[in-house]
């Protein structure tokens, strides 16, 4: 997709963030309190495991510790972001409870998602980007990872990206992180320490519960985690063009789920980067941009990302993520909101 089709993010910046009220951009304290309800449930499942439940529930209580896990990582990517809290110490201290499941320094995932990656989506140098064609060609290690275990073309191993994809993807970016310089050595190494004392909690949970419970006290839970968690975020980017400009509205998109399913989520819904104005609540103008050109207003419905996601055939042609837009429309509609809103 072209420079000239595209909005950079500063546009929306510039345009849209200074006519919202300063409430808008709040803090919401009271999530907090979702992390002792999340880490509650999990240690009551986890006890029940070890010392009272028959083994054949055992596996239905690691799915509600595998959901309680990505819960706490939506509250983990909010509270970072400054969604939460404010104060620095504050964000970290929370991320790291928060992503304490999955082992992930909140050190690391502030260098590598917040300032790298939300700088750059789906653009060059993006480390959650999936590899362009050339690459494929050239590089016979992203060519195996690719054809092995990317998703899709009815492949059992594509659902270990799922299973164990959040956790991978986080160990690749500690590793690297220092050699692409999103960390400094020194945060590097507090990362990795981040990262060891994280796990140890789990080590130390296994010698206490013995080995069959905690598969299904931790291990089971981890991949159900990530899975949730990569459905979010291979829904989000993965089916979105790679662009040359950093444009949210078209490298981004969120994905609607039945409404019982974002309940059980919090409502979390990614990406969360600007308020949202009701519909009906837009000048007239808006509106119609927003029905004319509906890939830039808002959420696709989870139908509709499944069908993008199902492998090509001879006689059904894969869906791609491109959407065309009109763009002379799209940047009408952003004066509007702003003006509106003023």
């Amino acid at each position: 997709m072209g420079k000239d089709l595209l909005v950079p993010q500063s546009t929306y910046v510039h345009e849209v963030r200074a006519a919202l009220p300063a409430e808008a951009f709040a803090p919401s304290p009271s999530r907090l309190l979702l992390v002792p309800i999340y880490y509650t449930v999990i240690a009551v499942a986890i006890w029940a495991i070890a010392f009272w439940v028959p083994w054949f529930v055992a596996p239905l209580l690691s799915l509600v510790i595998g959901s309680c896990f990505a819960l706490l990582a939506f509250v983990g990517h909010e509270g970072v972001h400054g969604g939460i809290v404010r104060n620095r110490t504050g964000r970290q201290l929370l991320g790291f409870i928060a992503f304490m499941p999955f082992g992930l320094s909140p050190r690391l995932w502030a260098a590598w998602h917040d300032r790298v990656h939300h700088s750059s989506a789906n653009v060059a140098g993006d480390p959650d980007m999936y590899p362009t064609l050339e690459e494929y060609k050239t590089d016979g290690f992203v060519r195996f990872f690719v054809d092995k275990f990317s998703p899709g073309g009815r492949k059992w191993r594509g659902l270990l990206s799922l299973a164990l994809g959040f956790t991978i993807q986080s160990a690749q970016q500690l590793v690297f992180s220092k050699r692409r310089g999103f960390l400094k050595p020194g945060d590097w190494w507090l990362a990795i320490a981040e990262t060891v004392v994280g796990f140890s909690v789990w080590v130390t949970l296994a010698a206490l519960i013995g080995g069959v419970p905690f598969l299904f006290a931790y291990v089971i839970p981890l991949l159900i985690g990530n899975s949730i968690v990569m459905a979010f975020i291979l829904t989000n980017h993965a089916l979105s063009p790679r662009v040359e400009i950093n444009d949210p509205l078209v490298n981004g998109l969120s994905v609607t789920s039945p409404r019982w399913i974002e309940w059980i989520h919090a409502r979390f819904r990614l990406p969360r980067r600007a308020p949202r104005v009701p519909r009906d609540e837009l000048p007239p103008r808006a509106r119609r941009t927003r029905a004319a050109d509906p890939a830039l207003a808002g959420p696709i419905p989870v139908d509709a990302a499944r069908e993008s996601a199902r492998p090509a055939s001879p006689h059904r042609p894969r869906l791609q993520g491109c959407r065309d837009v009109d763009r002379s429309a799209h940047r009408r509609g952003i004066s509007d909101v702003a003006a509106f809103v003023r």
